[in-house]
């Protein structure tokens, strides 16, 4: 279903514009790949090694294809030539490619198409089913691209611009709610086996009244989860579960059809099908009835829910010691020399991404050479050394407690007022700013990690 893979090496392109589209693609994936149980790197790889390192002509604007997937997206796409291998030869064919809005939708769909769209087809690799991006790419290498050496020449990108540093989901101790686009075969009993969760939960989460889903329709399938050191109280309820009837669905198998054909048609994998009917090849014929989806039938079912109570953590008084850390009294700047990379800056610095982009109000990670960039801010930080608290009675400790959180909860003096894009997450926005996504809900006052467009965050 793709096209042979580009045949541009990074060495062809200049050194600071693979930087850039390293780190723009590497952004992008973090927090698709991550939702859609995906290594990032993986992604990233593909991204680079089929679009060219972003010089092909269907990687560009209007297309922003960037995987070299055919097909059309909602409706638009375009007919290129490509090159195919098979029968051990390359051939050169004209074949329809899907046209996306944006190189964001591209990133989406590419995660969508393996998880997804596809049913069981690229199981393989799923995070949940390869220990590491080498076991991924070689589940790819034959079902996503016809390229032969496709898994090696991925596995390169990965080590040469080590990729796997995006394959970290987010800040620790956080878990971010995860999104599902409905597709046509979707419902409510099938979204809730497949993300270990139930139906009501899925209802409560998207605040859905009946049992009707729609296609493009984005939901919420899994709650955040944060980790705390505190105990914790479980109660366990009882809820009724009931899941939806759906028939068997056949195909009789028409001239010109094949397996992978009707895999396309029906939105499920090669394997599903011969598993359902018994095949022991990929060997069929005209006016085969093939059972290519297996019936769900209606069953009700008691299931104990667990719902977590977390105890109040315990305030204690604690005899801290202020360390004074000594910054430049003016702004350290650097000069960006031929080859260099935000992330290889940062690093170099021992500073972080997020740092460096705030502090220099960069866009999508671009730097170029001569350019100068603060890698250490001036700071004149005002210092205190509290003296040791012996609290008289168990009433003026509190009392203490009180006035350090009031003190941390109105203090506005590094406040700024950001409105939510599309696309953005509180994750996202942490990283950006400098902070987590524990002290944005807190900040703002939100009970889950779920923002809509238009709305003001302080940060």
């Amino acid at each position: 279903i793709l096209s042979q893979v580009q045949t541009v090496n990074a060495d062809q392109v200049q050194g600071t514009t693979v930087n850039s589209i390293v780190e723009q693609y590497g952004q992008r994936a973090r927090s698709v790949a991550n939702e859609a149980g995906l290594y990032a790197s993986v992604m990233v790889a593909q991204a680079l090694l089929e679009s060219g390192w972003g010089t092909s002509g269907l990687a560009q604007a209007p297309y922003n294809n960037l995987f070299g997937i055919k097909g059309s997206f909602n409706g638009q796409s375009v007919t290129l030539p490509t090159m195919e291998y098979i029968n051990k030869k390359w051939v050169k064919v004209n074949a329809k490619f899907r046209k996306y809005p944006s190189i964001r939708e591209s990133f989406q769909d590419n995660a969508n198409l393996l998880t997804v769209s596809m049913g069981h087809f690229y199981y393989g690799a799923w995070k949940a089913n390869a220990k590491t991006y080498h076991e991924a790419t070689k589940w790819l290498q034959g079902r996503y691209a016809t390229d032969p050496t496709y898994a090696s020449k991925l596995d390169k990108i990965i080590n040469d611009f080590q990729l796997t540093r995006f394959d970290s989901a987010g800040a620790p101790g956080t878990q971010e709610v995860r999104i599902h686009t409905v597709q046509a075969t979707d419902y409510l009993a099938l979204l809730a086996q497949k993300y270990n969760t139930t139906i009501p939960n899925i209802k409560k989460w998207n605040n859905i009244k009946g049992d009707t889903i729609y296609i493009g329709q984005r939901l919420i399938v899994s709650e955040p989860v944060k980790s705390a050191p505190v105990k914790q109280e479980a109660i366990i309820e009882t809820k009724t579960v009931v899941e939806t009837k759906v028939v068997n669905q056949y195909y009789t198998v028409q001239s010109g059809d094949s397996l992978w054909v009707i895999g396309q048609k029906h939105s499920v994998g090669v394997n599903e099908i011969k598993e359902n009917n018994k095949l022991k090849s990929d060997l069929i014929y005209v006016g085969q009835k093939l059972l290519v989806k297996k019936a769900v039938k209606k069953t009700t079912k008691k299931v104990e829910v667990r719902k977590v109570e977390k105890a109040k953590p315990v305030t204690k008084t604690v005899q801290k010691k202020v360390e004074v850390k000594t910054q430049p009294a003016k702004d350290v700047l650097y000069t960006v020399k031929v080859g260099d990379s935000v992330w290889g800056i940062a690093n170099s610095n021992k500073i972080s991404m997020n740092d460096l982009v705030r502090w220099n109000k960069l866009k999508d990670n671009f730097i170029y050479p001569g350019q100068k960039l603060i890698v250490k801010k001036a700071s004149t930080p005002k210092v205190a050394t509290p003296k040791p608290a012996t609290p008289k009675s168990s009433t003026s400790s509190k009392t203490a407690t009180k006035k350090v959180a009031s003190k941390k909860t109105t203090s506005s003096e590094n406040d700024r007022k950001i409105t939510v894009k599309s696309g953005d997450t509180l994750w996202g926005i942490s990283q950006v700013y400098g902070t987590t996504v524990q002290q944005l809900k807190e900040k703002n006052g939100l009970s889950s990690t779920v923002i809509y467009v238009g709305q003001s965050l302080s940060v």
